[in-house]
């Protein structure tokens, strides 16, 4: 059986928290979106709603530049999930929605994607992070030059 969305994010979650050293020396700021993608009753959704939690937002976003990057955003979607359909469209108008939320990311500075698949968010992830702390290392020598 695959693993669902649910099961994606638990390993993404796993994978950072072993980056968790790094991260905390790299000074970033990360954060899952969970409630974001869960059917709530409705006296909750609507409590959630009044307090701000946001339809279509990434399920995972880290404040941490890296290269030109001032962020990364993953939206998260359990493997073998197809993002279109065969005429090319988004899948449906939630995904549209996610993708339109993306694009205004990624003209604010940011790394937007999604990420189908545990495998992939880890990639994403991992080059990332790789990217940072090089910059990270680049600016500790100048300093010390």
């Amino acid at each position: 059986m695959l693993p669902s969305e649910d099961d994606v994010q638990a390993m993404l979650a796993d994978h950072i928290a072993w980056h968790n050293a790094k991260l905390l020396r790299l000074r970033a700021v990360w954060s899952f979106n969970y409630l974001a993608g869960v059917r709530l009753p409705l006296h909750i959704a609507v409590r959630a709603k009044r307090l701000g939690v946001k339809r279509a937002l990434p399920d995972f976003d880290m404040k941490l530049r890296s290269g030109e990057y001032v962020g990364l955003a993953l939206e998260l979607k359990r493997p073998n999930f197809k993002l279109t359909k065969r005429n090319g469209e988004w899948r449906d108008e939630h995904t549209a929605e996610q993708a339109e939320i993306l694009d205004r990311l990624r003209a604010q500075g940011w790394r937007a994607e999604f990420a189908v698949g545990y495998d992939e968010a880890r990639r994403i992830f991992d080059a990332y992070l790789a990217r940072a702390e090089a910059d990270h290392k680049k600016l500790s020598t100048d300093v010390n030059k």
